[in-house]
């Protein structure tokens, strides 16, 4: 996985954990597995207004993989299997812990 750090280089960041397929950012569980399509997603994980991270999850790969049966027309019939999900194309950008502002001014 690629991670990138947007903010200061002594910046307080949200816990981020990879176990295989499973990334948890701020307490939040992400498996990248059954969230992968067949184009790229983005997820952004935020806690109330803040983004903590974004991770960008590659589009879903496939292997054909032979039979050993043919069609009507004696062409040979692949089977269609996803592939895990490729690591190393995953990106997640984890952002700086900000206090949340609760300025009032120009408020009621």
């Amino acid at each position: 996985m690629n991670f990138e750090y947007k903010g200061k280089q002594d910046a307080e960041y949200s816990a981020c954990t990879v176990d295989a397929d499973v990334v948890t950012i701020g307490g939040e569980t992400f498996d990248l597995g059954s969230l992968q399509t067949d184009e790229q997603k983005i997820i952004d994980v935020k806690e109330n207004s803040r983004y903590l991270a974004n991770i960008f999850i590659p589009p879903a790969e496939y292997d054909y993989i032979e039979t050993g049966e043919t069609d009507i027309d004696g062409n040979k019939i692949f089977e269609k299997t996803r592939k895990p999900v490729n690591q190393e194309k995953v990106k997640i950008i984890l952002w700086e812990k900000k206090p949340i502002n609760n300025n009032t001014e120009g408020g009621i």
